[in-house]
Parts: C-alpha cells; structure tokens; sequence
C-alpha cells in the first residue's frame, strides 16, 4: 500500500472514567470545541481532528503517548493551564538545544500527552 492512502488522522478514542473531567481538560488545554455529547460519550473538536471520549475504565500508567507539536513561545502558557488543573507535568527532553522541547503530561485516567516543539525533519537528525 502506498503512504499516501492515509491521509491524516481522523480521531482520537479514549476511555475514561469522568467524562465531564476530562472534556474540561481538553476544552481548558487545547480549546477543544464540544460538537455533541450523549450519556456515555463527548465528541469534540480539536484542530484538524475530533476527539471521542468513551465511559470506560482509567489505564495503567505507560509511555505510549499523544504527541501534539506547539510552537516553543507557546510551552509556557500550556503549562501554565495544566499547573491550573494540577496536572502532573512531567519533565521535558530536550532533544537538540533551543529547537526540540517536550512538556509530558497524565491526563485523570493515565493517558500520556505530550506538547513537542520539534517536527520530524528535526527529530531525526538526532
């Protein structure tokens, strides 16, 4: 198959315990806009995407992760939000000084998020 039938991702499903909680999250964080919402699930808008947030049980604790890329001027004010939230931030690696940060974070059912200042090009010439 070739690369390109992917075309980009569509959603992103994540289970969790309070629904209402972790919407707040993503709204607070990354201005995610609420497009419906039912008993069990959220439907939101983020960037070019929507997030599903399904009623399910929180995960174990893991280094599988969401890596969204923000621009480095902008680590700051998000992890002001998530000191907001009293979200444990953990630490960043710099990968090449000045051009490759990451701010990591456990959103409430473990889910493993990280803010990346780097893109591909970059990363790779580690």
């Amino acid at each position: 198959m070739k690369q390109d039938k992917v075309k980009n991702i569509n959603h992103i499903a994540l289970a969790c315990e309070d629904l209402e909680k972790t919407s707040h999250l993503l709204q607070h964080i990354f201005s995610a806009e609420l497009l419906k919402e039912t008993r069990d699930e959220k439907f939101l808008k983020l960037s070019n995407f929507w997030v599903v947030l399904i009623k399910g049980k929180a995960l174990e604790k893991s280094y599988n992760h969401i890596a969204f890329q923000v621009d480095a001027a902008d680590l700051p004010e998000f992890e002001e939000k998530l000191k907001v939230l009293n979200l444990n931030i953990l630490p960043g690696k710099e990968r090449i000084k000045g051009k490759n940060t990451s701010l990591y974070f456990y959103d409430y059912d473990n889910h493993l998020f990280e803010l990346h200042t780097g893109d591909l090009q970059i990363t790779l010439q580690q």
